[in-house]
C-alpha cells in the first residue's frame, strides 16, 4: 500500500514512487506506480517490446470481466498487430453465453510518451467508459513469452493475459497471485474467466 505523506506531497507532481513489496512462493515482486498529481499509473515492464507482444491473447483472470458492457462474458480473446508509429490494433472477439451471440470489439492503443515509448498506452474502447485520468489507461506492468499483466490507471482494472485460454493449472495459480499482487495483494482477488460455460452453451 501506497501511503501520502506530507513531504511526498511537497514533491514535484510527476514523479515514481519506490517499489511496492510483496511476498510470492519464496520470491519478491515489484509493482510501481507514477502519480500526476491527479492519478496513479503503473509501470511498465522495461522488457517490453511490440514484436513480443504481438498476436493472440486470451484473458485469463481480472478485477473484472472484460468488456461486459459489450456483452462479454467468457471467452474474450484478442489478437494484437502493429500498426506504425508504436500504435497497437486490438481486434477482439468473445462469447456472450449464447451460442449465437458471439462479439467482436477493436481499438487503437495509442503509446503514451510521457510514461515511455511503448508499454504505456491510452486505449478507448466501443461501449466502454473512458478512463477519467489524463494519462495512460492500459499499461503492460509483466511481459512473458505466454502470460502479460495490464494494469489501468489508479490499478482500477487488471487484467492476466495468455498466449493459451486454459494454461496448465499450477500456472493459472502462479499468474493469478503475480496479478493480485499488482492489483494491491491480499485486498485484492482476480476472477477467474469462465471458459467452460461457453463452451457447454454452444454444444447444447
Amino acid at each position: 500500500m501506497v501511503r501520502l505523506t506530507l513531504l511526498s506531497l511537497l514533491l514535484p507532481l510527476s514523479f515514481v514512487y519506490p517499489p511496492i513489496e510483496a511476498r510470492f512462493q519464496g520470491m519478491t515482486n515489484l509493482a510501481s506506480a507514477s502519480w500526476d498529481g491527479e492519478c496513479f499509473y503503473p509501470v511498465r515492464d522495461t522488457r517490453f517490446s511490440l514484436s513480443k507482444y504481438r498476436g493472440k491473447w486470451y484473458y485469463l483472470a481480472g478485477t473484472e470481466t472484460p468488456f461486459k458492457s459489450a456483452g462479454c462474458i467468457c471467452n474474450v480473446h484478442a489478437t494484437h498487430s502493429a500498426i506504425g508509429d508504436g500504435e497497437i490494433r486490438i481486434d477482439g472477439e468473445c462469447d456472450a453465453g449464447d451460442k449465437h451471440s458471439n462479439k467482436t470489439f477493436d481499438a487503437i492503443a495509442k503509446p503514451d510518451l510521457d510514461h515511455g515509448n511503448v508499454g504505456a498506452y491510452r486505449v478507448d474502447y466501443p461501449e466502454e467508459k473512458n478512463s477519467s485520468c489524463p494519462g495512460p489507461n492500459y499499461v503492460v506492468v509483466d511481459l512473458r513469452d505466454d502470460m502479460a499483466i495490464m494494469a489501468s490507471s489508479n490499478f482500477s482494472s487488471v487484467f492476466v493475459l495468455t498466449r493459451e485460454p486454459q494454461p496448465a493449472k499450477y500456472l493459472r495459480e502462479s499468474w493469478m497471485r503475480r496479478g493480485e499482487v499488482v492489483a494491491g495483494g491480499n485486498k485484492v482477488k482476480l476472477h477467474m474467466l469462465d471458459q467452460s460455460s461457453c463452451k457447454n452453451n454452444k454444444d447444447e
